[in-house]
């Protein structure tokens, strides 16, 4: 039996203790530097601001090193740390501001309604890693009473908070760096959003653990990318987190990555055979699919390098799943239903001050129901075939519309897909696709070879009802295809 993991605050203080004067993270944007003694100083004049001990820390800053550096520090301090979207509305940073019940607020500017929050301590972020400042103040605390509380994207409804122990998050960051092979000489690159768990698990934690520097990218800011390619080199980057139109783009672009790198790891959003294999033999090196949640703290299932299966995500990260029907009875191998998890780093009480608005999702006592439909095979790869709610039923047949978007994107003339489900106007539900050509003239695309396509490879229940070219898909920040803005445009004729 695995041993119980050691609670994340510990062990970054450990590592503060340990490796004092070793970098932990560098900015490409500005070539500023973190030492992990650094990072400890950080963590102690949290403390101070918040009045000497730790509390509710909510982050929203603009700058990615702050960001990592304080969700870092504050776990390190005990600190419930809350990071931020910084393109929040202020009446969304103020509405979560008060709901996660924060003590210390760190923001880059004053944010209209914030600052009346009654038993609120609010500070800018400048000036907050000048080296002078991170002193040497109270003793960190050893108790594991902090984590983290993310703030779903909210692409189903309002955000919910989801808060993940200290527990939680060094059972997925332990399971990482012994799946992945990190070690105290791991470099690795973070190029995506820092108030999203999925760097944060996989590029910026685990490194932070065994001692190892992270590579604090500007993102893939259009205009910083010889900066950041030349970082990526100079560090001699091993791995990086990304999301399959990040993979695209690299390729469109011809990315250099520097020979040093072993693997990127893919998750976030589905990952199209086209794109890996593509990735591979462009770079040399593979696309690690991953799959997760935020009430999974990220890795609920990961693919090891040397095992990686067609349009699998891999098996499970230290934890247990079960495919179940619509009954909620677990059903045998192969057999597609709903995917449950349970296990050390998966939500299992429901989530932050919801007054149990969601309890549908935890009801089965110590599981969490993702609302994600898939199969696991008899060797223990898990597939990934949609989301309940991205469905339809012909004939009393189940269409996944994940399913026509891979078929879709599949075809040697789209880039990319998605397809939405358009409320009966006839006498059932509408397949519409919207799709990115390869060709920059859409105009030139048969649409009805594609719906034969479609009809040939899944069959007639999936047939497309209508064809939308678009130039591009809309996305959230970390890459999922937002599929109700997709939908409200073709219902209102946009």
């Amino acid at each position: 039996m695995r041993p119980d993991p050691a609670p994340i605050g510990r062990s970054l203080r450990h590592s503060a203790a340990n490796f004092p004067e070793r970098l932990a993270l560098v900015e490409v944007e500005t070539g500023a530097e973190l030492t992990y003694g650094q990072l400890a100083g950080l963590a102690q004049r949290l403390l101070v601001l918040n009045g000497g001990g730790p509390g509710r820390l909510t982050l929203l800053s603009e700058r990615r090193l702050v960001q990592a550096a304080t969700l870092a520090a504050g776990l390190m301090a005990g600190f419930v740390v809350c990071p931020i979207n910084p393109a929040s509305t202020p009446d969304a940073v103020g509405r979560l501001v008060r709901h996660a019940q924060t003590s210390l607020f760190l923001s880059d500017t004053p944010v209209p309604g914030v600052s009346d929050t009654p038993r609120l301590a609010e500070f800018r972020t400048e000036g907050l890693l000048v080296p002078g400042a991170l002193g040497q103040s109270p003793p960190l605390p050893e108790a594991a009473s902090g984590g983290l509380l993310v703030y779903t994207s909210g692409s189903t409804g309002a955000p919910k908070g989801v808060f993940l122990t200290e527990r939680h998050i060094g059972a997925n960051v332990e399971f990482a760096v012994d799946h992945f092979g990190y070690g105290s000489d791991w470099v690795t690159g973070s190029l995506l959003p820092l108030f999203h768990t999925f760097t944060v698990m996989s590029d910026l934690l685990p490194m932070l653990v065994v001692g190892g520097s992270v590579i604090i990218t500007p993102g893939f800011a259009i205009a910083r990318l010889k900066a950041t390619a030349r970082a990526l080199a100079d560090h001699e980057v091993r791995s990086y987190s990304g999301v399959p139109i990040l993979f695209d783009t690299m390729m469109a672009m011809r990315f250099p990555l520097p020979p040093s790198i072993r693997f990127a790891i893919a998750g976030a959003a589905p990952l199209g055979e086209t794109t890996r294999t593509r990735y591979a033999e462009a770079y040399g090196h593979p696309i690690l699919p991953c799959y997760g949640l935020t009430e999974t703290t990220c890795f609920a299932t990961v693919s090891a390098p040397s095992d990686i299966r067609p349009s699998a995500v891999g098996r499970p990260a230290g934890i247990e799943i079960d495919i179940v029907d619509d009954d909620g009875r677990s059903l045998p191998a192969n057999a597609t239903g709903e995917i449950c998890f349970s296990g050390p780093s998966v939500l299992s009480g429901g989530y932050y001050a919801d007054e149990g608005k969601h309890a549908d999702e935890f009801r089965r006592p110590g599981w969490f129901r993702t609302g994600d439909v898939g199969r696991v095979d008899a060797e223990g790869f898990v597939y990934i075939t949609g989301r309940l709610k991205n469905m339809l039923i012909r004939g009393g047949e189940k269409v996944y519309l994940e399913d026509v978007d891979r078929c879709l994107e599949a075809h040697p003339s789209i880039a990319q897909a998605c397809v939405v489900r358009v409320g009966a106007r006839r006498h059932e539900d509408e397949a519409v696709a919207f799709v990115v050509p390869r060709e920059a003239d859409g105009a030139k695309l048969d649409t009805a070879a594609l719906n034969e396509h479609v009809v040939t490879t899944l069959g007639p229940f999936s047939r497309l009802d209508d064809v939308v070219v678009v130039g591009e898909l809309p996305r959230s920040p970390s890459g999922k295809l937002l599929r109700e803005v997709l939908l409200r445009s073709y219902v209102n004729g946009a």
